[in-house]
């Protein structure tokens, strides 16, 4: 139990386990002032609150911040906010509640689960989102005022898209997980086989997107033997529980929910969590020797072994064993199994290669023959440049 008497602003970004086993039955206990959590692993179980601001607020603006009581989860007098991180309050009889003031996520991965999921005296519910990893799920809402989507924001809750504005039907929004209908997904710019684009990973097990009309962009899975990772062309709809690598030439790309299968069927050893996740819990249940993840590492692009302590939510990985997971530095080749299909073309897929043409891997046409080395496409099969 971690009791603040005095007036001021507790804050905890560490490690912290609190239980509250006491007659108050608190696990992170604030009789005075606010909490705020900015990062870290907080952990904290009550026998009636799991984390408790008797007076105060509560910030929460990132860690992984797990919170369990058999009456509430997350409890403050006032105004409650969370930003960022992943806050898991389930349990009990109620996931977030507070007496008075506003309940406000505007970003990060939010669940609230138990008989009320969402509960206040006075005020409302403003729901938002930040980033590609950020998600809403919410078992109910009780309370005397209204819920308002962020301005120019829309989630998608698995069957329609809930715009900005005053929700009208809570339905929509009880028992679903909502995400961002829309998002730009920022992707880093890199030279493979002598071909600079932008790359990056995806991965989203609540829905399946697809990138924006005329996003000049392609979805990979990718597969791992031996010292090589081969990347196989997925497409431009990549479907729920679907781990991708994203290539493009932009360095951010558009992407909408969408219900669409993708152009191809291919295999697929990459993986993904939907929130941030202990690297240890990951590693257990993919009983893996290692999680490695797409980065720059000693001037080598590729996979490499992931070295903080949380797996990245929404991001692709792969989970080693054995001789593989010791390999310091993998090959990323592309398999050419697809060539001359799925090239885009003002924003739509054309299924054949014009005579003679050359193409970029990613399926860009050249204006001719190229002289940058690398590998390319031309006349459905691929050439070496050298």
């Amino acid at each position: 139990m971690c009791c603040c008497r005095r007036k001021r602003i507790p804050a905890w970004s560490g490690e912290v386990t609190a239980e509250g086993t006491n007659s108050s039955g608190k696990g992170l206990y604030c009789y005075s002032g606010d909490i705020t959590i900015n990062g870290g692993i907080v952990e904290a179980t009550g026998k009636n609150t799991g984390i408790y601001a008797e007076r105060g607020g509560i910030t929460i603006s990132g860690g992984i911040i797990d919170a369990n009581g058999k009456n509430t989860c997350i409890f403050a007098y006032s105004e409650i906010a969370i930003s960022g991180g992943s806050v898991d309050a389930t349990g009990g009889s109620c996931g977030i509640s507070n007496c008075e003031g506003n309940i406000t996520i505007s970003g990060g991965s939010v669940t609230a689960d138990g008989a009320d999921g969402i509960s206040l005296g006075d005020g409302n519910v403003y729901l938002g989102w930040v980033n590609a990893s950020d998600r809403i799920y919410v078992s109910s809402f009780v309370l005397g005022g209204n819920i308002y989507i962020a301005d120019g924001q829309s989630f998608y809750n698995g069957s329609e898209v809930i715009p900005s504005d005053k929700v009208n039907d809570r339905n929509n929004l009880e028992g679903k997980t909502l995400v961002p209908y829309g998002m730009t997904l920022a992707a880093k710019g890199v030279t493979v086989d002598g071909q600079a684009d932008y790359w990056t990973t995806f991965y989203c097990g609540d829905a399946g997107f697809s990138f924006d009309a005329g996003e000049n962009a392609c979805a990979y899975t990718a597969t791992v033997s031996g010292g090589t990772i081969t990347l196989h062309k997925l497409g431009q709809v990549i479907p729920k529980n679907t781990a991708v690598i994203i290539v493009g030439v932009d360095e951010s790309i558009g992407m909408i929910t969408s219900t669409a299968t993708a152009e191809y069927e291919v295999e697929n050893n990459l993986h993904g969590v939907d929130v941030a996740t202990p690297l240890s819990d990951v590693k257990s249940t993919y009983e893996a020797d290692a999680i490695l993840v797409l980065s720059n590492k000693n001037e080598h692009f590729g996979f490499h072994e992931l070295g903080t302590k949380n797996v990245p939510a929404r991001k692709a990985f792969l989970a080693l064993s054995g001789t593989e997971a010791k390999t310091r530095e993998f090959t990323m080749v592309f398999d050419g199994a697809t060539t001359g299909v799925a090239l885009i073309d003002n924003g739509k897929w054309i299924m054949d290669n014009e005579a003679g043409a050359w193409y970029t891997l990613d399926g860009r046409r050249l204006s001719g023959k190229p002289t940058a080395k690398g590998v390319y496409v031309v006349n459905g099969r691929k050439v070496v440049v050298k």
